[in-house]
C-alpha cells in the first residue's frame, strides 16, 4: 500500500481491485491477523477471499509455527484466533511453503513464480508482464589459504560467477555478485564475508 500513494477510493475497495487486476496472487500470510478492514476480516483476507472468488491462481508462502516475533506487536486473543483460522484456510487444498526470515520470504517468492510461470508454459508476453526480477546478493571473497595462489582463486571465482549467472541465477531467481577483494581491502558495503 505505501508503494501507491494518495488516492481517493476506500483501501478495503482498492486492495479487492488490485486483486481482480493480477494474473497471479501470492498471498505472503504473517503470525499476526493485522489491519482489519470496515468488513471484520483483514485486509489480506479480504484480498485473499477475493483472489478465490475470482479464480485467480493463488501460491501461499506463510511464516513457519517459530517465526520469531517482537516483544511489542501484541494482538488480542480475538485475532490471534481469526489468524489461526485464516492460515488454516489458505493451507487447505493447496501446496505452500514457509519461511522463518525476512531474506528467506524474497526466495521463496521468486521461486514460487519461476515454478508457476514453468507448468503454465507462458508466452513471451505473458512472461515480460510478470516476470520478477531475481533477488541478487553481493559476496566479498577473500583469499587466506596459504596454499593457493590469488591467480588459481580469481580463475575459481570467475568460473563461479559465470556458474552463478549462467545457470543457477535463471532457474532459482537468486543470483550473485562474486567480488575478489585482496586481503587488506574492506569488503564493499552491503557484501556478505566469505
Amino acid at each position: 500500500m505505501e508503494d501507491f500513494g494518495s488516492i481517493d477510493e476506500a483501501p478495503d475497495d482498492f486492495c479487492r481491485r488490485k486483486v481482480d487486476e493480477c494474473d497471479l496472487f501470492v498471498c505472503i500470510a504473517g503470525p499476526l491477523y493485522g489491519f482489519r478492514s470496515p468488513a471484520g476480516a483483514s485486509f489480506t483476507e479480504r484480498e485473499f477471499d477475493a483472489a478465490i472468488l475470482s479464480k485467480k491462481p493463488c501460491l501461499v508462502i506463510m511464516t513457519a509455527e517459530d517465526y520469531p516475533l517482537a516483544a511489542n506487536p501484541i494482538e488480542a486473543d480475538k485475532d490471534r484466533e481469526c489468524q489461526h483460522k485464516f492460515r488454516k484456510k489458505i493451507s487447505k487444498d493447496r501446496i505452500i511453503d514457509r519461511f522463518s526470515t525476512a531474506d528467506e520470504v524474497s526466495v521463496k517468492v521468486v521461486q514460487a513464480i519461476g515454478n508457476w510461470e514453468r507448468r503454465r508454459g507462458p508466452t513471451r508476453e505473458v512472461l515480460q508482464k510478470t516476470r520478477v526480477r531475481s533477488v541478487s546478493y553481493r559476496v566479498a571473497v577473500m583469499n587466506k589459504s596459504t596454499m593457493v595462489c590469488h591467480d588459481e582463486v580469481t580463475a575459481a571465482m570467475a568460473a563461479l560467477q559465470t556458474q552463478v549467472r549462467r545457470d543457477y541465477a535463471p532457474v532459482w531467481g537468486v543470483g550473485a555478485e562474486l567480488p575478489l577483494i585482496g586481503e587488506h581491502t574492506e569488503a564493499p558495503p552491503g557484501s556478505w564475508g566469505w
